[in-house]
Parts: C-alpha cells; sequence; structure tokens
C-alpha cells in the first residue's frame, strides 16, 4: 500500500516540462517572472491594438485638441485632437516588435560567436576577439547611425543592425564561460571517448 500511495503522489508531483520551468522560474527568479509578465502584457496590447484603443491613432480633431486626462481620453490629446492613449497602444507595435526581434537576434549572435570563440581558441579567436575590440570601441548609437545610413531606413534593416551589433559586443560573456566550462572532467571525457565537435558543443557546453 505504502508503495502505491508513493507512486501515487509521484505521480501527481509530476508535471510537463514547460510547467516545471515555469514553477522553477518563478521560485527562483521572482523578478524575471515579474519582467516577463511585463513583457508578456505589452506583447499582447500590441497584438490586440485594435480592439484595446478606443478611438484609431490618426483621427484627428482640432475642436478637442490639447485636452487633459478625463473619463472619454484618459491620456487627454494633442495638439491635433488626436487621442493619446490610442497612440500609445498603437506605438507599442513598433516597439514590442523591434526590442524582442533585436533582443532574439543579439542572443542567437553572441552564442553562435562565444561558442566558436571559446571552444575553437587559436587564431580563430584571436582574429575575432579584435574585431570585436573595433567594434566596442565604437559608440552603439553612432554605429547604428553610421550602418543605417549605409543599408538604408526600415525596421528590419533597424533589427539587424541592434541584433548583430548588440551580439558582438557581449560574446565575450558566453566565450569567458565556455572557456571555463571546457575545463572540466565531464568534457574531456566526452572527448576521449569520441564525441564529435557539434555534439560536445549542443549536448555538453551550451546547456550549461
Amino acid at each position: 500500500m505504502t508503495e502505491v500511495s508513493s507512486k501515487i503522489k509521484t505521480e501527481k508531483k509530476s508535471h510537463s516540462l514547460p510547467v516545471d520551468l515555469l514553477i522553477r522560474m518563478v521560485k527562483e527568479k521572482r523578478m524575471g517572472t515579474v519582467g516577463g509578465l511585463i513583457t508578456l502584457l505589452l506583447l499582447l496590447t500590441a497584438i490586440f491594438a485594435n480592439f484595446l484603443a478606443p478611438y484609431g491613432p490618426n483621427v484627428v480633431n482640432p475642436d478637442i485638441n490639447l485636452l487633459p486626462p478625463s473619463a472619454h481620453f484618459l491620456l487627454g490629446t494633442d495638439n491635433l485632437g488626436r487621442d493619446m492613449l490610442s497612440r500609445v497602444i498603437y506605438g507599442a507595435r513598433v516597439s514590442v516588435i523591434v526590442g524582442l526581434a533585436a533582443s532574439l537576434m543579439c542572443t542567437l549572435v553572441e552564442t553562435i560567436l562565444g561558442l566558436l570563440c571559446g571552444y575553437i581558441g587559436g587564431k580563430f579567436d584571436l582574429i575575432v576577439q579584435r574585431f570585436v575590440d573595433a567594434v566596442m570601441c565604437i559608440p552603439l548609437l553612432m554605429l547604428v547611425m553610421v550602418v543605417m545610413s549605409m543599408v538604408g531606413p526600415g525596421m528590419l534593416q533597424l533589427i539587424i543592425v541592434l541584433g548583430i551589433s548588440g551580439g558582438i559586443n557581449t560574446s565575450r560573456v558566453i566565450r569567458s564561460a565556455v572557456i571555463g566550462i571546457k575545463e572540466n572532467m565531464y568534457l574531456q571525457a566526452a572527448e576521449a571517448i569520441g564525441c564529435s565537435n557539434s555534439g560536445i558543443l549542443t549536448r555538453h557546453i551550451l546547456p550549461n
């Protein structure tokens, strides 16, 4: 009976992987959970802007310009009579798309660059790190302005420039972590049994 009851308890406690990750994040990373909820709220606001905005973002009415916040216009109106709350809600679309897409690209670039430099090392790491030094010497805003003047304006161009430049600047964090992981015994054991470089990177280094 005790074995059966213990099995029932373990089955009740077992959750799927996403649920376990969510519970662990809430318990261990409370500030990260709050940030994730805020990001999710902004994302939902951007997606459902058509339903949340009380008025159109470009509806002009000079008769109600520069009104203070009220029950009809929660954030007031601008000099052209446009509802400020509606414009803020619709403006969240651009901010959320650019912010999330650039952050995802930045994470991808820094992970790939840091993994390769930390694991391969040698001349490859030396050449790449000198390039990283050159990029880090240039202020990010100036670099973005120069590159955008070359490739032209556009949301996609801005996302690519922000993601690549940010990933290059922060790739040294991943590189230093990979160099430390290379000294562990389990990695040397994986090399001794003949694991491929791609398998070592994806199964032993990347998860850590």
